[in-house]
């Protein structure tokens, strides 16, 4: 966190246009700060840490995002100026206090308002057909993806991460399609895996619930059907990490199918 990370009126005309990938790591960086600091969370690292998760990387996410691109937000300085104070008055890996929790939660609310500001003067992207997915209908309705009783299942919340990540996949922004498909399979599975052997996953940073089974379930053999996918999933979610790799269109498309399946098995065993 210095001043490296302001952007002079000079930078700007080399900056690229947003993305909707961009906007998807922005929305999920800024959702995770406000639950941070409502829930005095681990800052993290004084280092950029691989992997993403704690307060202090995804304030990094956030500005070298926003430091990419041409949006015209004054947040940037902001976002670093906090990050700074952490840095100086916090310890590596100890959790926010109460007062500067609700602090940064106040903030992460007001950089999203602002940052939908922004958002909201963007041109909209031609949605593209590829493959088997019909991309039509399933934007109009996602919910035709799942059986009537399955779809009714699933918490509001997932219901808008399978909405979302189709319409990610319908403006060829894999990574983000990706992401938000695994991120609403986790969901399931946390509740599968819970209510199953009644100990609870341990709740950390987005890819986590993924990560926690293929240890607990290190070989297929041992794998009930409902994790059939588990391996596909998981290294979908190592790809979308590393930051050199995304997913093509086919997997893109591949792994909302597959967390179509994995979220259809799930509800089939607790019927």
């Amino acid at each position: 966190m210095n001043d490296s990370s302001k952007t002079s009126e000079a930078d700007r005309t080399s900056q690229r246009k947003i993305t909707l990938t961009d906007a998807y790591l922005l929305g999920s960086n800024l959702d995770y700060l406000r639950l941070a600091g409502a829930n005095q969370w681990d800052i993290g690292g004084l280092e950029p840490e691989l992997g993403g998760g704690y307060i202090l990387n995804a304030l990094r996410e956030c500005i070298d995002v926003l430091s990419e691109t041409d949006i015209d937000a004054p947040v940037v300085d902001e976002m670093a100026e906090f990050g700074e104070k952490l840095s100086e008055e916090y310890k590596a890996n100890s959790n926010i206090n109460s007062e500067d929790g609700r602090l940064l939660e106040q903030k992460a609310n007001t950089w999203f308002d602002s940052l939908i500001s922004e958002l909201r003067k963007e041109k909209r992207i031609a949605v593209r057909e590829h493959g088997l997915f019909d991309v039509e209908r399933v934007l109009r309705h996602p919910e035709d993806l799942f059986r009537e009783e399955t779809w009714n299942w699933l918490s509001e919340r997932c219901q808008d991460d399978i909405s979302q990540a189709c319409r990610c996949l319908a403006v060829e922004c894999t990574t983000a399609s990706v992401m938000i498909a695994l991120r609403a399979v986790e969901d399931r599975l946390r509740i599968w895996y819970e209510a199953k052997s009644e100990k609870e996953l341990n709740r950390g940073p987005w890819g986590t619930v993924l990560g926690n089974l293929s240890e607990e379930y290190k070989h297929d053999s041992d794998r009930p059907a409902v994790l059939t996918d588990l391996s596909y999933l998981k290294d979908r979610r190592n790809e979308v990490s590393h930051p050199q790799e995304s997913p093509n269109w086919s997997e893109a498309e591949e792994t909302i199918y597959r967390v179509r399946g994995t979220i259809e098995r799930i509800y089939q065993e607790q019927e």
